[in-house]
């Protein structure tokens, strides 16, 4: 029997004429397409230019980057100590994670490296600087000039038709400035999303703060006047751009002096012998009265309040506290130092003190000394470490690498 071997299939050669057609005419199409974009994109590019050449300044383009989102490693884990042109007066705060030094010569944001991000020349005699998650405002305390950066770039560059005495931010990129005219008068200028003016709160009374909740919906204005022999205080709250109150607050005998606003709507109003803790709609929850001191300095996060308090009744000695947004006390220890400035996390509160910067845990109670150079005006409190600026330098303290002298709190 004899076996035989299947034969091939044949491939009909239509078959195969066909497929080579079909991807020779797709490759011709695609070709003819990539050239045409490359002849499309110049005309194009020649007349939008040609059009719109008046609207494409650089002041546009920086604008068109205000929104724009970039996320960088910053002073998370330690700081690469940076030196700059001395300056006679500055402000320093963490922007998105780098350090920003707004001096009355540059505006500079660093890196955790060390790294400049941006450098601009300031133009301002007493910078101080509002951060937020998305901007950070800078504005000449006592002259006109303020400006609003991304960690990017500068944003806008503007002046007021008056002295500017305070201004406040809130996340979503509209601020308020607080003016005073030459008639002695204030204004409360009111600024939008679009950096739009959208209202103006005009007072005949000293205007002591002013401030934006963090989600932009509401403002406050905290006035003073004398009222005979005592100080009379006034606390107004508006919803955005009203024109009338939706709740107020009088009180006499104190000076208040900021408006620490949180996350949850409520805020706290720092004078010079208490605290004032209001709820979101301005009523109030709590006072606290220091036994004898007054304010040395405070700091605020989203959901706390840091405040010294400095008295001299029995030797000096400073109270440092933290309250939460309710008021309550979470946390108080009292020392020897005068000082300066404070700063702090969830694990540590920093301060400037005599010669030296201060750690103190909120753990156990145990306090630490660091040196620093003598002209340090700020104390920034970063993840684990501090960093102090002074008007030529920005250092590292209580890093990791660092050996800070132990002391014993109280």
């Amino acid at each position: 029997m004899e076996l035989r071997r299947p034969k091939k299939r044949a491939v009909p050669q239509s078959a195969e004429g066909d497929g080579g057609s079909y991807y020779a005419a797709m490759s011709r199409r695609t070709a003819i397409v990539k050239w045409a974009l490359v002849v499309a994109i110049p005309v194009f590019l020649v007349v939008m230019l040609g059009v719109y050449r008046s609207n494409i300044t650089y002041d546009n383009l920086t604008y068109l980057l205000r929104d724009f989102r970039a996320d960088r490693d910053g002073a998370s884990s330690e700081f690469t100590d940076v030196t700059f042109e001395n300056q006679s007066t500055l402000d320093a705060a963490l922007f998105r994670g780098e350090l920003a030094v707004v001096g009355s010569s540059n505006v500079s944001l660093y890196n955790g490296a060390g790294s400049k991000t941006f450098d601009y020349r300031s133009g301002m005699s007493d910078p101080v600087c509002v951060t937020t998650d998305k901007y950070m405002l800078a504005y000449d305390l006592g002259g006109t000039k303020y400006s609003i950066y991304s960690n990017l770039t500068r944003v806008l560059d503007a002046e007021e038709d008056a002295v500017i005495e305070n201004a406040s931010m809130a996340q979503n990129g509209a601020f308020l400035i607080t003016k005073r005219a030459r008639d002695a008068k204030y204004v409360v200028a009111l600024y939008g999303t679009d950096f739009q003016l959208a209202a103006n709160y005009k007072r005949p009374r000293f205007v002591s703060d002013a401030a934006i909740s963090p989600d932009g919906e509401r403002i406050v204005i905290v006035t003073v006047a004398n009222s005979g022999a005592a100080l009379s205080t006034k606390v107004e709250m508006y919803d955005f751009a009203g024109t009338e109150p939706v709740a107020s607050f009088d009180g006499t005998g104190f000076l208040p002096i900021r408006i620490s606003y949180f996350e949850n709507g409520a805020f706290a109003l720092v004078c010079d012998t208490r605290i004032i803790f209001f709820d979101k709609n301005c009523s109030v929850v709590t006072t606290y009265y220091p036994d004898d001191g007054r304010i040395a300095c405070s700091a605020a996060s989203s959901t706390e309040l840091c405040a010294a308090y400095s008295g001299s009744a029995i030797g000096f000695s400073t109270d440092v506290l933290i309250f939460d947004n309710a008021g309550n006390i979470l946390y108080n220890i009292k020392t020897d130092q005068k000082l300066a400035d404070v700063s702090f996390t969830g694990d540590f509160v920093y301060a400037l003190g005599a010669g030296g910067a201060f750690r103190f845990s909120r753990a156990d109670k145990n306090v630490a000394r660091a040196d620093c150079d003598a002209d340090a005006l700020r104390i920034v409190a970063a993840d684990g470490f501090a960093v102090v600026v002074s008007a030529s330098s920005a250092k590292s303290v209580f890093a990791s690498a660092s050996a800070p002298t132990a002391e014993t709190g109280e």
